[in-house]
């Protein structure tokens, strides 16, 4: 993720690896051009320092347990 995030800060396009949940493998990746403006989501940069430094900023955004089982009950 390091990589990836320090190429996209650097106006570089990326290939972003698509995870997928239902076979537990990797899809094709997926060609990203450099945002004007990176979210990054996902609890994964908050434990990389080297992704950290390179943030301008970090917002967690915690939801509550009932309401995440709320969701899934509803889907």
């Amino acid at each position: 993720m390091y990589e990836q995030v320090k190429a996209l800060k650097a106006g570089q396009s990326v290939d972003k690896p698509i995870y997928n949940h239902v076979s537990g493998l990797l899809d094709p990746a997926e060609k990203t051009d450099s945002p004007k403006i990176l979210i990054i989501e996902g609890l994964h940069p908050f434990y990389d320092d080297r992704v950290n430094d390179l943030t301008d900023f970090r917002i967690y955004l915690g939801t509550l347990y009932y309401s995440i089982y709320r969701l899934r009950c509803l889907l």
